[in-house]
């Protein structure tokens, strides 16, 4: 990482500051500069002005047959208090002396150079009107005594100004310059502004002595004004500065380029035809031309991308990441919008629903961020829509209709499109683009592949994994597996083929594992239904003996059954056994001979099954309907096992409280469907005279009671959901 020190050699330098330093450093030891002099070098704050002083000192010190300058870098602001600053100013010249000041003269030097800093040092405190440069340096030394307190006996008979010739006197014959740099000028408080610059004026007439200044002139100009209570600060630095040179604006084109070159070599970016290679060019020469402005800018943004980039590099897109360090380093606060943007697309899809309001109130806080200017908010939102989907540019809204953000009508194709290229939009990479980290409770993409691994070499290592994860809960809820299915899906047309069977077999195995730790029933979530976009679905991309062998070994052992159940009822919609979804042959994930084969795999492992078994299946309504729905004979089949499961009061209440039962529903409980009842029992009259018959009964059994109680509660909460949806 770059620390944002000054370029202190040619070689290092971008932006052509070669030929510039050339003259500056032939100016400062030209012959008409012996009397001493104040150059300035003006630039806003990053523009390099200190990389400009470095390249020059470097210069005048390489001039052949010429005396080497000494250097003195004069730092005001780590002087304590003001009164010192003089003291401090005149020690740094004391250390040099001897480089410059012919022996035994330099003795002399030093000693005038430290009593002249005592005196006139007092003079500082001074409180009048004029200048401390405008006191008649000459003066008695009665007069000086009584401006810093001091005694008559404490100074020699020499008066301040006769110490001032002597030293001009002794510096006059210097056989070298002595530079004093003073550096960042702009970084001073107001007072400490005026007060350098009083201390510059006050001694700028030593021989041989120059001075090279530099600030942001805008800033400088600002603290004059704050400090003086004057508009009149130009005429101020005019009797200061003999002369300045303002650092030219470097040319977008060389720092965007310059940027663009580092950025590349950091990122590990290989110009080719991919769209992850062109999005990157593209978001460079989109965004940096509007973000660097200045040499420094482009060492912030890099510095911003070694420390959020590289860890991560192969883990994000290198486009999108150089947008959010650019706008991290130049505009904070669009960096914090969008940021608060990609957590809420990373809960698309999920269980979060956005307030009808939230588009709106999303979008008119994009619009104060960006500001008033149509034309800056046309660029900047036309800028983003290359990188987060749901922004349309401001300019193809705002006579049409009020602007909104957020995706519309967005299929699972285009969110998996942004997953497939680990965008900045994508719910399982975006937090590594913020925190060098998958979201809390995620999966990242090496996990995703050592399980693909994993199922096909080691699938009982697969399966001990799965189950663990299946109870792994997660802080936005549900458990760690879900998400891994999820990217499973979302990969599904980059897997390998031939690690399909392993996958499928392995969830075979632990997918009711999954389904009663994340509290969901089989209707709830795609990846325990049975259709194209579920994890089952992973099966189209397999031959027809492939299929076969799938199948069979996914439920002839029967280890799944609320995920199992979720695929025969998808089967016999798409078959049009029930429901009305039924489709042509050619458009049902499975063929009228692999649904053959399920069924009858499927009705055999309910038979062979214990009843308490078929009671333990996550959602029991569901599981029964995937049995009734089979055939007319497997509806008589169902309601038989039905009536013997409910010959006894205790057993009626057991199956009613499995089929109301909703891990997901305050309390464990939800409304007992009346549809149940008529479906699998025959009628609903008999059932609900059951229950009132129990639930009057306390002072026989009160366990039995309470249990027929809540189940007529749940029996009421279900009548009035079907009068409300039949209404």
């Amino acid at each position: 990482m770059h620390d944002d020190r000054p370029v202190t050699e040619t070689a290092l330098d971008r932006l052509g500051f070669e030929e510039m330093a050339i003259h500056l450093a032939n100016a400062i030891v030209s012959d008409g500069l012996s009397s001493g002099f104040v150059f300035a070098i003006e630039g806003a704050w990053g523009s390099g002005k200190s990389s400009l002083i470095k390249l020059t000192l470097d210069k005048l010190l390489q001039r052949p047959n010429s005396p080497k300058p000494q250097i003195i870098e004069f730092r005001p602001w780590l002087v304590g208090k003001r009164e010192d600053l003089l003291k401090e100013l005149f020690n740094q010249i004391s250390g040099v002396v001897d480089e410059v000041v012919a022996h035994p003269h330099a003795g002399d030097a030093r000693r005038l150079l430290k009593t002249y800093a005592h005196a006139a040092s007092g003079l500082a405190n001074i409180a009048a009107a004029a200048e401390i440069f405008e006191i008649p340096l000459a003066g008695k030394v009665e007069r000086l005594l009584r401006c810093t307190g001091g005694k008559a006996g404490e100074l020699t008979e020499l008066s301040l100004g006769g110490m001032k010739e002597a030293l001009k006197s002794l510096l006059r014959e210097a056989k070298a310059r002595i530079i004093i740099i003073v550096d960042d000028l702009d970084r001073l408080d107001p007072p400490e502004v005026v007060e350098v610059l009083r201390l510059v004026r006050a001694v700028a007439d030593f021989p041989n002595v120059v001075y090279v200044t530099a600030y942001d002139a805008d800033r400088i100009s600002a603290h004059l004004k704050t400090a003086l209570g004057t508009d009149d600060d130009g005429a101020y630095m005019e009797k200061v500065v003999q002369v300045s040179f303002r650092i030219p604006k470097p040319m977008t084109f060389d720092l965007v380029n310059w940027f663009e070159e580092k950025a590349a070599a950091l990122l590990s970016v290989i110009p080719d035809d991919s769209a992850k290679h062109q999005r990157f060019y593209h978001t460079v020469h989109t965004w940096a031309p509007m973000f660097v402005e200045t040499p420094r800018d482009v060492v912030r943004a890099l510095n911003a991308l070694h420390l959020h980039a590289v860890p991560v590099q192969d883990l994000v897109d290198p486009g999108d990441m150089v947008f959010l360090q650019l706008i991290r380093v130049k505009f904070p606060e669009l960096f914090k919008w969008v940021e608060e943007y990609a957590v809420t697309l990373s809960r698309w899809g999920d269980d979060a629903i956005l307030s009808p309001e939230s588009p709106k109130t999303k979008a008119d806080d994009l619009l104060r961020i960006i500001g008033d200017d149509d034309s800056r908010r046309s660029k900047l939102t036309k800028a983003l829509s290359d990188i987060l989907p749901g922004i349309e540019a401001w300019r193809q809204r705002q006579n049409t209709e009020e602007y909104k953000v957020f995706p519309q009508n967005w299929s699972s194709t285009e969110w998996r499109t942004f997953s497939d290229e680990k965008r900045l939009a994508s719910k399982h990479h975006f937090s590594l683009y913020f925190s060098f980290s998958v979201p809390a409770g995620g999966i990242s993409d090496g996990e995703v592949a050592s399980f693909i691994a994993l199922a096909k070499d080691a699938p009982a290592a697969a399966l001990k994994y799965f189950k663990e994860i299946a109870q792994e809960r997660r802080p936005q809820g549900g458990v760690v597996a879900e998400v891994l299915l999820s990217r499973i899906v979302e990969q599904q047309d980059k897997l390998d083929p031939d690690d399909i069977p392993a996958i499928i077999e392995v969830l075979g195995m632990g997918m009711d594992v999954l389904a009663r730790n994340a509290q969901l029933w089989m209707g709830s979530l795609g990846f325990l239904r049975g259709d194209e976009a579920s994890v089952f679905g992973l099966i189209r991309r397999l031959d027809e003996a492939a299929r076969k062998d799938v199948l069979e070994k996914l439920f002839k052992p029967g280890m799944s059954y609320s995920w199992l159940c979720g695929i025969i009822r998808e089967a016999i919609f798409e078959h049009g056994l029930a429901g009305d979804r039924a489709k042509p042959e050619g458009e049902r994930l499975l063929k009228t001979g692999e649904f053959n084969l399920i069924r009858q795999l499927y009705l055999d492992m309910i038979r062979k099954a214990e009843p308490a078994t078929l009671l333990g299946v996550n959602d029991l309504g569901d599981f029964l309907y995937s049995w009734l729905q089979l055939g007319e004979e497997e509806e008589k089949e169902v309601r038989k096992w039905v009536a013997s499961q409910s010959k006894t009061d205790d057993g009626l209440l057991n199956l009613l409280e499995h089929m109301g039962k909703s891990p997901q529903s305050p309390g464990g409980r939800y409304p007992l469907k009346p549809e149940y009842l008529r479906s699998f029992f025959g009628d609903i009259d008999s059932v609900e005279s059951r229950i009132s018959g129990l639930a009057k009964n306390d002072h026989l059994n009160p366990d039995v009671s309470e249990r027929a109680k809540e189940l007529k509660v749940a029996l009421e909460g279900g009548k009035e959901i079907e009068k409300f949806f039949r209404s």
